[in-house]
């Protein structure tokens, strides 16, 4: 069995990645279907707008989205010469368009994530110790977006071709501008092959010793412990997962577990990154133009004789 193979299904040391608190769906994000009968042609979801009121409807309730299993994520940077700026939820909407390229649908982005306990909810269960050092809380809240079986994983293909999905932000004040980057929401499906290579390229490329010997390690070249080759290989990947030594330490002194363990939370970082979309949002208030001088009143002439 290959080290790709054993990323999708092997229970590794101690239970590996997969049992040390639950980071096995992140390693692999989930194959998400088309979100349960297609939202898009469905007539009993609710309409984009609500009513006569201007609200919309609320994309979580809209699509059925929870965790990473179903939602992606948007983070938001807001600046800009209004004083005070306003945020998002509060003086601005992020307003979401669904089109399946027959029909379309509007909802307003809703808050998945605003605090360490509601992020490891969202990553699917408590934090062990290379969740909470190799999926830290990225300190902004995250808004959930649908993502309509975008994602391949393994020989699974996706489900559908995924609707496009386009983003603004709204003010509440009319007086406000505001503009947003990116508009479009791309979810890119994951390759675990590719993330490989990218692994390969942060050792150096692959055709450097530690990135080539990284290659073969993956495609099944065998691991033994004494090997120097391995020892400085385990040594350069373990500081790319940002997980601490003695965290592996703790779970085995052998540099093949370790180098496995490593190589699994690296390669379910790099996918899990592409879940997420960072959006800049400027927020400024026009100088009104300047109110226009009345005219002088005529003035009337006056003659003396």
């Amino acid at each position: 069995m290959t080290i790709l193979q054993s990323i999708r299904s092997r229970r590794a040391l101690a239970g590996g990645i997969a049992l040390a608190a639950g980071t096995a769906a992140i390693a692999a994000p989930a194959v998400a279907p088309p979100l349960a009968a297609n939202p898009l042609n469905d007539a009993d979801v609710s309409p984009s707008v609500n009513g006569d009121s201007g609200t919309y409807e609320s994309c979580t309730a809209m699509f059925g989205l929870t965790t990473k299993e179903t939602a992606s994520y948007v983070t938001f940077a807001v600046e800009g010469a209004a004083a005070p700026l306003p945020g998002i939820g509060d003086g601005l909407t992020a307003v979401l368009t669904v089109d399946d390229g027959s029909s379309a649908q509007e909802c307003m982005l809703e808050e998945g994530f605003a605090s360490e306990a509601e992020w490891f909810e969202y990553l699917g269960g408590a934090p062990g110790p290379f969740v909470a050092a190799g999926f830290p809380y990225p300190g902004v809240p995250g808004y959930l977006v649908p993502i309509f079986g975008a994602f391949t994983i393994g020989s699974v293909a996706p489900v559908s071709v995924a609707p496009t999905l386009t983003l603004r932000v709204e003010a509440t004040d009319p007086t406000l501008s505001v503009t947003s980057s990116p508009t479009d929401i791309d979810i890119v499906p994951p390759s675990e092959e590719d993330v490989i290579l990218d692994i390969a390229d942060e050792l150096g490329g692959p055709t450097s010793p530690l990135g080539g010997k990284f290659l073969d390690f993956v495609d099944g070249g065998g691991c033994v412990n004494d090997d120097p080759e391995i020892i400085a290989l385990a040594a350069a990947l373990i500081p790319l997962t940002g997980v601490p030594q003695a965290v592996y330490n703790d779970l085995s002194a052998d540099p093949c577990d370790q180098l496995l363990l490593a190589t699994q939370l690296r390669v379910g970082q790099l996918l899990f990154a592409l879940l997420g979309t960072g959006v800049s949002v400027t927020v400024d208030r026009p100088t009104p133009e300047p109110a226009p001088t009345p005219a002088p009143a005529p003035v009337t002439p006056s003659f003396t004789g």
